[in-house]
């Protein structure tokens, strides 16, 4: 099933751990996403310590509720400068209250356990029940869980309550295997994929320039923007992806979304912005246009995919360092 027009608003670059974004872009990253017939919007407590909530709150005071669909997460606390998991009974329900108060709202249309508590003890059972208690309460339409595999999914959803699960997916990284998609189709729940441009490497960002980051940009710190990694898969995208982008007149950042969107399994792409240009690029992926080109990308991907196991003996996700239970580690850092 299909979430809306299949694009969300991930929020996490308002806590500018790429490129700073200030409050007026953010203003209108916002008001442009939902003008141009955007609803989803994405956020959690964890974005720069609930600045991000406080900040969207501001925002959509000043937008009829019935124009945007919002979600929020919980599974984290804060613990001083850091966070560390939780999904006790207690924390989740003060996390949503607390969410709620940020945001000028009186309730969530989703609200999502960011990942699974490893660390407490606490079984995923609590973790429902309180989600569970927070929908009866009103404050949440739906329920949904986050970086989870398969023994995961099936466990918090004993009671049949999860609706949505919300993981990491892009054409560079095609994680869900075919009995992960079964349970979810034959149990009714949607998937939301995120990182789906693969935080600019899908995009024409790198294609012409030696990009080198700001000593706080989070992507130093991430395996698949490693030097050598990157010009790989800058070269790849250069030479494969690019062409099919000129050819069809469509941004290299829709044609990943649009290709995501044609899984029949991906309910929303939820994609970031730093700035509106971005957000007008992703927004050609939900038109009816260029249909055709995602089965030159399909090529182009299978392509990659030989060349790396003939060079380097391993697929595209080994190459960039991201195991499949690399992509389920849920960080607080954000999405």
């Amino acid at each position: 099933m299909k979430l809306l027009n299949g694009l969300g608003l991930g929020t996490f670059p308002f806590a500018s751990p790429f490129t700073k974004v200030d409050k007026e872009s953010a203003k209108k990253i916002v008001a442009t996403f939902i003008e141009h017939g955007g609803k989803y919007i994405d956020t959690s407590p964890t974005y720069a310590f609930g600045d991000v909530e406080v900040l969207l709150g501001e925002i959509l005071k000043q937008i009829n509720r019935d124009s945007f669909f919002i979600n929020s997460s919980c599974g984290f606390v804060r613990n001083g400068d850091k966070y560390v998991k939780s999904g006790k009974y207690n924390d989740v329900i003060k996390e949503c209250e607390d969410s709620l108060t940020r945001l000028g709202l009186n309730e969530l249309d989703l609200y999502i356990s960011h990942t699974p508590d490893t660390e407490t003890g606490a079984p995923f059972s609590e973790t429902i029940a309180a989600l569970e208690e927070l929908k009866k309460q009103g404050k949440i339409k739906a329920i949904g869980v986050s970086n989870v595999n398969l023994d995961q999914l099936k466990e918090y959803n004993e009671s049949n309550s999860i609706q949505f699960i919300q993981n990491r997916f892009s054409l560079l990284n095609q994680n869900f295997n075919e009995k992960f998609v079964n349970y979810c189709q034959e149990n009714e729940i949607g998937i939301i994929a995120f990182q789906v441009i693969e935080r600019g490497l899908l995009t024409e960002k790198f294609i012409n320039t030696k990009t080198e980051f700001d000593e706080g940009d989070l992507r130093n710190r991430k395996p698949e923007f490693e030097y050598n990694v990157r010009k790989v898969i800058t070269q790849w995208v250069k030479s494969e992806i690019y062409p099919i982008s000129v050819k069809y007149n469509i941004p290299i950042s829709a044609l990943a979304i649009k290709w995501a969107l044609s899984k029949e399994y991906i309910s929303l792409c939820q994609c970031g912005a730093t700035n509106v240009n971005q957000v007008y690029s992703n927004l050609k992926a939900v038109s009816d246009e260029a249909l055709e080109a995602i089965y030159e990308i399909d090529i182009s991907y299978n392509r990659l995919t030989s060349s790396l196991m003939q060079k380097y003996k391993k697929s595209v996700i080994s190459f960039m360092g991201i195991s499949i239970e690399d992509t389920l580690k849920g960080s607080a850092t954000g999405k």
